[in-house]
Parts: C-alpha cells; structure tokens; sequence
C-alpha cells in the first residue's frame, strides 16, 4: 500500500548506514594507524631490542662476566642492586673508609700542624721583611754619611753590622720554618694520597657503570614512534630507511641477530666519507626511500613487480650493493682504507671471522692516509683507535671487496680486448702473434698450437685464453687446425740468435729458482706459491711446466735475451742475463716437454661436466645442436667473394670471426674494432632486452641476474638457429661469476647521483691510479711488498724455508717519501745494483716516459711526497761533528750490513753509495731514529728508538774509540742529525 513520507520508517537504513560507516570508519582508523603504519611494529621490536642490550650492557658492568645472566635478578631489581653494591666494588669502598676513619685523627692533626708551621713561617717572613727593613734604612744613613764625611762613620758601621747579623739569623730561621712547613704539608699530603687514589680508582670504575645506568633508565619510558626522515634535496629523494633501520648509525648493535636491526658494517669509517645527512641510505642500497613498508621500501626485483608497482629502483642486497660504488668511483680499482673503531665487533662483517682487534696502533700512522682518495682519516690523538693485525698496525681493509675482485677478474680475464667498459682500459694482454712462426718453428710444436686453440684448459688449467669450442667437439678439430694455419701464414720471419757453446741444466734451473720466475710464472719443477693479489684463478704469465712442447730451445734463449725484438709490447722484463745464463735457462726449460693432465681448477664444476651437466647435454636447449651448425650456416650466408676456399683463408675468417684480435696483435688486424658490445652501461639494461634464446621461456624466471649468470657460466646457452654465438667459455668460478656480476650490475652509464655526488680525482689521486694500473699490469706484488699488498714470491720455498740465506726482494714501505724523483725515475728505466748480495735481481721493464713516472708520481702520492721537483738542501758539517759522526757509524757497526763499495752484504742490505742522488734527507733522518716505524719488516736494528738506549750502550761499552763516551752524551737528535749529515755528504 502506497504511504506517504511521513508515514514512511527510514530507521532500519539509518540504522544499517550509521553501522556500515561506523565500521568503515573504525576500518579506516586501524588501517592508517596499524595496517599502514608496519614500522610502528618494527620500531616497538627495536624498542624492546634496545632495553634488553642496555639491560644486559648495564648487568655486565654491574656483576663483571657474570653479567650476561641477568635472568638470576629480576630486571625491576637490577638498579637498585648495581648501585647497592657501591657499585660492585666493595673492596675499594671498604678499603678507602676505614682509612678515612683510622686516619682521620692523624689526618686532623697533620692538618694542625700544617697550620701552626704555616702561621710560624709567615710570622718569621713578616720579621724578616721588618729586619729587611731596617737595614736598608741603616745601609742608606751609613752610605750618606760615608759621601759627607761625617764622624760617626764607625758608629754608623757597628749598626750596620748587627742589623746584617740579625737579617742573616732571621733569613736562617725563615728558611728552617718554610722547610718545616713543606715537611708537614708533604706528610698531610700523604695521609690522603691514599684515599685520593682509592677515590680515583671508584670513579674510573664506577664510570662505565654510571653510563650502562644512564642508558637503561633512558630506555625504560615509554618511546614513541616516529617516521625517522632525510631530505636530500641535491638528489631530489627522500630517505626514510632509518625509520625502521634504526640501529644503522649506532654503535653497540654489531652482532645482533636480526639483520635490520644491526650497526652498518664499518660505519665509523663509511659514515666519515659518505654522510649519511648528504649521501642517505638509497644512494648506496637502492629501493623506494619514501616508503614505509617493506615491500614498497625494498621494492622486489622482477619484471612483474616493476610493471604492475612501478618500482623505479629495487633494493640491493649483500655484496650486490657494492655495484653502486661504480657510480662515482669507476677510476679506482680498490677502495681500501684504514678502520676507525670503538670495539672489536666493529673490525668485522657480520658472519665472518676476523683476526683484526680494535687497538691504538703500535706505530704512529702516516700524515697522509695513502689509502683513500676522499678523506684522510689520520691518527689525531694517541687514543685514537684503529682495527689492528696482530703486530699491533693499523691494516687497510677492502671496504667494497667484491667490487675489486671482480674488476680484478674482467681486467685479468681480458674482457676489454672484446668490449669497450667504463672505467677500463683496452689492452691486450695475449701473446704476440706477428713472428709465430718462429716460436712454433716443427710440426711437433704446431701439433701443441691446435691442441691449445682447440681447447687450452686440458693443457694449462690456469691459462687466461678461453674454450671457444665448448659445445662443438666435431667442429673444433678443423676449426683450431685452420686457425692455426692462418696463424703461421701470416707470421712474419725473425731470425733467431745463435746459441753459444755447451749448456748446464743444473745451472738453469737454479737461475730459474734465484731469478725469482715463480713470482709471474709456473715452473716445470711443480713448487707453487701463495698468489694472493690476483682476483681470478688465471695465471699471471704463461705456464712454463711444458715449454719444451710448444718452441725449441733456440727461441727461448732468443726470448731471454731481448724479449721486446719478439713481441715490443710485451710485459716480460730483460733479467740482463749473460750468454751463458741464458743459454743455461733455455736448456732447462727446452727440457720441459711433459704435456700434464692439469687438475680442475674448480672440482665442482668439473664433476657436474662428468654427470653430463654440459650445454651440448642439457635437454632443454637447443644450444648444443645450434652451435654446431653455426659454421655451416655462416659460411652459406657469406657472398661468394668471401667465401672460404682453402685452410688458411678458412682460419683468417675463423680468427676475424672469433675476435682473435682483441687479445694479439695479429699481421693484417691492427685496425680491425673488437667484436663484442658496448658494456658501459649493461648494469641499466631492459631485461626485455636480454634474448634468452629456447634456454628459458618461462617470463617469470627471466631476469637480468638470470641472463648474466648463464651468460657467465655457458656463454653460449642461449644460442639458436638465428643468433649464432660466439663469445668464449672461460670456466669461472662461482664465486667470479658472482663478483662480476657485481660490476656488471654497477655499469650504469652517467646517473644524477654521480653528477651530485660523484668523486672527481684531483691530479695526485690520477698520478696514484694510473700507478697502480702498472703495478697491477707487471705484477710489481709479485716480487715486492708495495702498496699494502704483500710480495708473492716471499711464500716459495727458497725463501720460506729455514736457514735460508736467500734474501727476498726488498718491501718498499715509502718509497716515494724515501727516494728522489729524478733518481727513481731513471733506475725504473734503466735498474742498477743497490743490493749486491741479492741473487735476484731488479729487471729491466723497459718502461715509457710515460709509465716510468706514472710509477714515481704514484709512489709520491701514496706518501705525500715532494712531487716532482726535489732537492736535497745542504747539511753542513763542522770538522768536529763530522768525527762525531765518523765515530757513531763505527760505533753502531754500519758496515757490517751496509757495504760502502760494490761488496756483497750478508743480510741484503743496501750499499751506501752516492745517498745524497737517491734518498731524501728528512726521510733518512726518520729512518735512522726508528727504521720498524717506516718499514715494519725491516731487520735494521733501532739504535736510536727509546731515547737511544741501544746506543748509549754500545757507546759505553766502545773502547776503540776515545769519543765514544762523548758522544753517549750528546742528546738523540744531535747523533742522529750528524749521522745523517755525514751519510749525505760522502
């Protein structure tokens, strides 16, 4: 029945409204206050976190190690039991009042004293100034009357005389109460030395205590959630990590459990260069800085949650967020530096063991920090800490590690002879192969050069010249024989030398084992060596164990005689051998001719080849059967003026295809490109843009990080019938495909971050990289302990051994605040003898202009040295100090070690000759006052260090020369600056 609206009841839908819109509305207040809010959850864990760390912080310091089991008090008891115990140290506090209460009457009476004597003292001074007084007036009276002649002159004289006499019995008792007077105060002072220190002893103890309390009573009130936000308007970003990341800045959170509640790795040291108040936290990590939950913060990797949330950039995690580094640091190769510290849990990274402890390092450090380019982070007070090795100095820790290993890997793997890489210089690194002939001079040898080409790591597991046949074994027989048939065709004829009379194995070998070849190379007697400064498990230099396979003896004794006329650009040195040395090396390794089965370098990836884990056995691609009709299919596309018509053309268009070029100089190739891409920026790259070929299909397992792992491991996994590939198999490891992923993730082209914040090097930074380009690129830490990266060499048995009287190459801690420029630049182009008694030797590297000071600037750089004008000033000498110097080198026994002629020394030591040409003075002087304070490993005595103890007593103990005991009393400075002055002006 029709009703009007008044008659009408809306109570039912009012009522179903009011319930629905109270219900979104109480829907509504949770969602933003809880639902929305997820790090109100995660700032209350923290909340919790922190108490109980300050709880258990505050019962350590309470009850000592008994501390951590707070479970044995109630938390609620735990202030008022550490301050009930006065705190915790009951002994002290008994101690200091029972002296205070059985010495409080002595104490009350010294105090009297004190009194009474000081009371004494001023009334004898106030005397003494009265008497003082008086005989002034006399002595003026009696000097007038002298000037007038007046009569009573003796009369005048006789008062004078008894005022003196009294002035002298008053200035005597004067002197007696003021030395009573020190005497009481002295026995009052000792009465309370005591207490005082027992007092002190409380407070520094009582200290840490007072602090852990402070903290806990802190933390008991109730803290409110905040959103913890940066403004980085440079960057044009906000960063609000630290609203759940609380702990990132803090000390005291090292080794929590939960990884987001932990104190960022080396913050002290990380925080210093790049602040957190200008650099934020996304800059280095990635992810959504604005948001608030997990999710949106950390913005998951994935083709889907990209497109479907709009993620402009997803969060890195562990060793992936070094790739950022390359943002502004793509110029240097290591990031290494000193480590600031409060605590031993601050000189690790969480989950990994370290040797290192946070000390005040034993030795004063630098005044330039040679290990970062961005902030010299110096010793500024003795209490300064630092994360120390056992022997007690400051150790330079890689603070991107993954980073330099992998830059190490792509510059040792030789990745740049094929792509053009920011940050990397193109080189190449093979063998020259415009006199091949030469070398692979019998069919013998050249049977060895197609099994090499055909697949090198069955011969040399560590060689650098990859598979490019990993997939098809029936093509790789013709392919390497063409190829290598090419090769020698177009090698052009070198004559060789001549060899002399009769050779000695023996003696060859032994020069092999003295010249130091182990350093760069494997050797045929089978020792190895420790290679500690290398990023990938290729070899440095070829492997030698089986030389005598591939060349005849003729050709390596033309090799070590001068290299350069084989190959000008190689980095093999002149060792300056003799004729008869040379001939005698050859021989030795002529004799090598064992062609070995070399053991896997990584077990792992050999035993899943052998179950059949390979790409030409793999049932999910097609990879294996494209491979093998790549050949058939390029030769049909090539156009019948090209077309291959014998074995050499076939292997000039093998070797073209492949991109041989790229690694040797090859006749005919010298302006050919390289054949790969541009990598600059393929950390940026679409991975719509990645072809994954048959191999996976699936889109949601394609990734960036998928292709460029199998592209690492099987290069050739996503070939098919239309994209024929062609890059090599060069058998990394896991942990190296890892690393350069890592820098390939890094390789972003130019980004805003790095127009911001990028880190320019100023010229002296440029003068150390480049330098340190050609320490790595001749392999200088193979020999010698520089740039913190300790000698090779020093691990082969020759100089491990003991007993040995061998002598390892020298360590060259600062060098460039040691030696002159100029001097140093002409012994790196042309070495002489400093050391005689060292049976290896310095080569000859036959360095440019250009990287000779390269070398020198660098060498500069590291130790803030005068660069690259320097002179030595005068340092004049008078006859007399320069006997006194004479007499010191005798005394200290110098020559022993240090010949003054071309005599061997029997621990190595360098030859004082012309020191004025080769060393700085200021340098010197600093050497001679404490030699381990600038070279650690030396065995140079300190004679001078500890005010010169050693010295003195050798001086004292001289009887040969009759100043000896003259100069034990000069001061330290003076000995050794005449020392010095006398060395530098012989």
């Amino acid at each position: 029945m029709f009703k009007i609206d008044e008659d009408r009841s809306y109570a039912r839908l009012f009522f179903v409204l009011a319930a629905a819109f109270a219900l979104v509305t109480a829907w509504a207040v949770y969602e933003e206050g809880w639902g929305r809010r997820e790090y109100k959850k995660v700032q209350k864990d923290f909340f919790r976190l922190e108490r109980d760390i300050a709880a258990k912080n505050l019962s350590r310091a309470c009850f000592g190690a008994g501390g951590d089991d707070i479970t044995r008090l109630r938390m609620e008891n735990l202030v008022t039991h550490c301050t009930a115990l006065g705190p915790a140290h009951q002994n002290l506090t008994k101690e200091r009042d029972a002296l205070r209460v059985s010495g409080g009457q002595r104490a009350a009476a010294a105090e009297q004293v004190v009194r009474e004597k000081a009371a004494a003292a001023t009334e004898a001074e106030q005397e003494l100034s009265l008497c003082r007084s008086c005989y002034e007036e006399a002595y003026y009276e009696w000097t007038q009357a002298k000037h007038q002649g007046q009569r009573d002159l003796a009369k005048r004289q006789a008062v004078l005389d008894t005022l003196q006499k009294q002035l002298d019995e008053l200035r005597a008792v004067a002197n007696r109460t003021a030395a009573s007077l020190q005497e009481a105060t002295q026995w009052a002072t000792e009465l309370t030395a005591r207490g005082d220190e027992l007092t002190r002893q409380l407070e520094q103890k009582e200290a840490p205590i007072k602090e852990a309390l402070h903290s806990y009573l802190a933390l008991s009130t109730t803290q409110e959630n905040e959103v913890v936000q940066r403004n980085l308007p440079e960057l044009g970003r906000v960063d609000r990590c630290e609203t759940c990341h609380m702990a990132a800045a803090r000390p005291g959170f090292e080794t929590v459990v939960s990884v987001a509640f932990r104190s960022h790795p080396y913050r002290r040291t990380l925080f210093a260069l790049h602040p957190v108040e200008k650099f934020g936290c996304t800059t280095c990590h990635g992810g959504q800085g604005e948001a608030t939950t997990q999710f949106f913060a950390h913005a998951p990797p994935g083709p889907r949650n990209l497109d479907k949330h709009f993620f402009a950039d997803s969060m890195l995690h562990g060793p992936e967020v070094e790739s950022n580094c390359l943002k502004c640091h793509s110029a240097e190769t290591e990031l290494r530096s000193e480590l600031r510290c409060e605590s031993d849990a601050e000189c690790t990274q969480p989950g990994q063991e370290s040797e290192l402890r946070c000390r005040v390092p034993r030795l004063p450090m630098a005044p330039l920090d040679p290990a970062t380019n961005l902030l010299s982070l110096s010793v500024a007070s003795d209490a300064v800490k630092y994360c120390v090795a056992e022997d007690g100095q400051a150790t330079k820790v890689d603070l991107a590690p993954h980073l330099s290993r992998g830059r190490k890997i792509i510059d040792e793997a030789g990745c740049t002879g094929c792509h053009a890489i920011a940050g990397f210089a193109a080189h190449k690194d093979g063998p020259d192969l415009r006199r091949l002939a030469s070398k692979f001079s019998t069919a013998e040898n050249r049977r060895w050069l197609e099994a090499w080409i055909r697949a090198p790591h069955t011969l040399h597991a560590r060689g650098r010249m990859p598979n490019f046949f990993p997939t098809s074994r029936a093509q790789a027989g013709e392919e390497s024989s063409a190829m290598a048939a090419f090769l020698v065709a177009q090698s052009t004829p070198l004559a060789l030398r001549r060899l002399p009379g009769g050779s000695s194995q023996e003696h060859g070998r032994a020069r092999v084992t003295e010249l130091g070849c182990i350093s760069c190379h494997e050797l045929p007697s089978g020792e190895k060596i420790t290679r500690v400064n290398r990023g990938s498990h290729f070899d440095h230099a070829p492997d030698l164990s089986d030389i005598g396979s591939k060349t005849t003896v003729e050709w390596i004794y033309g090799w070590l005689k001068d290299p350069k006329a084989y190959a000008p650009g190689t980095k093999m040195p002149s060792f300056r051998l003799s004729d008869q040395e040379a001939l005698d090396v050859a021989a030795y390794l002529a004799n090598s001719v064992s062609v070995h089965a070399p053991q896997p370098v990584h077990p792992e990836r050999s035993a899943a080849k052998s179950k059949g884990n390979t790409i030409e056995d793999c049932p999910s691609t097609s990879s294996g059967r494209a491979e093998r009709e790549r050949l058939a299919n390029s030769k049909r596309a090539m156009s019948p003026t090209v077309r291959m018509t014998g074995t050499v053309a076939q292997g000039k268009w093998l070797v073209e295809h492949y991109g041989c070029h790229g690694c040797h100089e090859i006749n005919g190739f010298e302006t050919r490109p390289p054949i790969g891409v541009d990598l600059s920026d393929f950390g940026a790259k679409d991975v719509t843009r990645l072809d994954f070929g048959d191999a996976i299909v699936d889109p949601q397992k394609q990734s960036w990080e998928v292709w460029t792992e199998n592209k690492l491991r099987h290069p050739r996994l996503f070939a098919y019938d239309r994209a024929p590939l062609r890059m090599p198999e060069y058998e990394f490891s896991e942990e190296e495909i890892a690393d350069v992923k890592i820098v390939l993730k890094g390789l972003r082209g130019r980004s805003h971050d790095a127009e911001v914040k990028g880190h320019e090097l100023s010229a002296t930074d440029l003068a150390r990289e480049q330098g340190r380009d050609k320490l790595r690129a001749y392999n200088c830490a193979g020999c010698h302990t520089v740039d913190s990266h300790g000698g090779e060499v020093r691990s082969a048995e020759i100089y491990s051994r003991s007993r040995n009287p061998e002598i390892p190459p020298p360590a060259l801690y600062s060098e460039g605040a040691k030696t002159q420029p100029n001097w140093l630049f002409h012994f790196l182009k042309a070495p002489s003898e400093i050391r005689p008694s060292l049976k290896v030797r310095m080569p000859t590297f036959g360095f440019s202009d250009v990287e000779a000071t390269q070398l020198v600037a660098m060498f500069s750089a590291l130790d803030g040295a005068t660069y690259p004008y320097f002179d030595n000033p005068p340092y004049p000498l008078s006859q007399v100090e320069r006997a006194e110097a004479a007499t010191a080198f005798q005394i200290a026994e110098c020559v022993r070690c240090h010949p003054q002629s071309g005599a061997p020394s029997p621990v190595g030591a360098p030859a004082l000759l012309h020191l004025s040409q080769r060393l700085r003075g200021d340098w010197l002087l600093k050497w001679l006052e404490n030699p381990a304070a600038l070279n650690p490993s030396t065995t140079m005595p300190s004679f001078f260090s500890d005010g010169g103890a050693m010295f003195a007593a050798a001086a004292k103990n001289d009887r040969n020369h009759p100043d000896a005991e003259h100069l034990g009393s000069l001061s330290v400075e003076q000995v050794v600056e005449r020392l010095r002055n006398w060395l530098m002006t012989q």
